[in-house]
């Protein structure tokens, strides 16, 4: 018999968390953006994010990341009407700009931007995190 052990397959992943706590402008003031550094070296091979944003209407919203590379990934486009708060993760399945961020490098900074398109309304970046699995 044999084994085999892969050691990529063993990293743990990286995992960083931000608490801003920023308000969101309303329309058309423009986005806001926070920001988490990663100084670890490597290549991802799947990037999460999860985002706590407080807003009463999340179909006002899009929220998007900015990877260290300049490739850019939306995670959500004015989905949801007038339910209120956005809570959520997305990943390279439930998120197809995510899955366009395998195989680019991780270390640098990582930016989430949250922008409110619709006027009458404000909200809060309360948190948001990072998770990304290295190849």
């Amino acid at each position: 018999w044999s084994i085999e052990i892969d050691p990529a397959a063993s990293t743990a992943p990286i995992e960083r968390r931000a608490e801003p706590g920023l308000p969101i402008p309303d329309a058309p003031a423009g986005a806001v953006h926070s920001a988490i550094s990663v100084p670890e070296q490597g290549v991802a091979r799947l990037v999460a994010v999860s985002v706590d944003v407080a807003h009463p209407y999340i179909g006002d919203l899009r929220v998007e990341l900015l990877a260290p590379s300049g490739a850019a990934a939306i995670l959500h486009d004015r989905q949801g009407g007038g339910r209120r708060d956005l809570a959520r993760t997305w990943d390279g399945t439930t998120a197809a700009g995510l899955a366009a961020l395998a195989g680019l490098p991780v270390t640098g900074e990582w930016r989430l931007s949250v922008r409110d398109l619709a006027s009458r309304d404000t909200g809060t970046l309360r948190s948001w995190s990072l998770r990304i699995e290295l190849e």
